[in-house]
């Protein structure tokens, strides 16, 4: 199992990127190369949709979203609320609109923006309960106001795992509600074959209380600052912001463990009665 199928082979003709929060090994670069083809298949067939758009006339009345879920299902990738985790692809094209020509935008970004940009972008009205910002604004060029800072959460994947960040321009703090297992491993392969570049002591740690990292210094959040007195504002600041916004989203958490799966599944079975998950 891997990235690779019947339709997919791997591709290193312009190189293998590993990722600096990976080892760099041939390993790495086996299955580095086999996501890289799994891209480029992926390239492909968006191209067919866009090239059916022109077949059709529709590009000038088109608003095309590109937009994946996760980060890559990669060691202290996805599953985690490290920026590989929380970073996306996100790509928007409407040439009756202008948005077209390779434009990027380095502002922060979050999932929640996407409803309002394309209520905004459509000329409809933004209901005041919709979250996130509109980013027209950022995609035309002119005046933007972005996001001062963006959240994230993990709760749960392949085990009870709830985390909670925010994310400003160069900080994060992410809090941890249990002990699970530092990282969670998200491999395509069943055997892993990318090795996680760790912090010493973090190979079989369970979760800090809270992780703090100066992402100007390092990006790769490898260096937990919590406890640096040079970091002291930050840690106070972003606790306080970080709470503030599980108020206002009335995050269950802030009310307790949140009930997993696997315990409603074991409750149903031990009382039929009970609500199914």
């Amino acid at each position: 199992m891997g990235f690779v199928g019947d339709h997919m082979s791997p591709y290193d003709e312009r190189g293998v990127t590993v990722p600096g929060y990976l080892v760099d090994d041939a390993s790495a670069r086996e299955e580095l190369a086999e996501l890289q083809g799994a891209v480029s298949y992926l390239d492909d067939c968006v191209g067919r949709v866009l090239t059916k758009f022109d077949d059709l006339g529709l590009t000038d009345d088109t608003i095309v979203l590109f937009v994946t879920d996760h980060g890559l299902a990669l060691p202290r990738a996805k599953c985690t609320l490290y920026d590989p985790g929380l970073e996306i692809a996100l790509l928007v094209r409407a040439p009756g609109l202008g948005w077209q020509g390779g434009r990027t935008v380095t502002d922060l970004v979050s999932g929640v923006d996407l409803v309002p940009t394309l209520l905004d972008a459509l000329g409809l009205p933004i209901p005041t309960d919709v979250a996130g910002i509109s980013q027209v604004p950022a995609i035309r060029g002119t005046a933007r106001r972005p996001h001062p800072a963006i959240f994230g959460q993990l709760t749960f994947h392949d085990y009870y795992d709830p985390r909670r960040c925010v994310r400003t321009g160069s900080r994060k703090l992410i809090v941890n509600f249990s002990s699970a297992p530092s990282i969670m491993d998200a491999s395509q392969s069943w055997h892993r074959r990318c090795t996680p570049r760790l912090a010493p002591g973090t190979v079989t740690a369970s979760h800090p209380l809270a992780e703090l990292y100066d992402l100007d210094a390092d990006p790769y959040e490898m260096s937990n600052v919590l406890d640096d007195p040079r970091h002291a504002d930050d840690r106070v600041t972003l606790l306080a912001t970080l709470y503030d916004w599980l108020a206002q989203v009335d995050d269950p958490l802030l009310a307790g463990p949140v009930r997993s799966p696997a315990h409603t599944g074991a409750m149903h079975a031990l009382q039929p009665g009970t609500e199914r998950p």
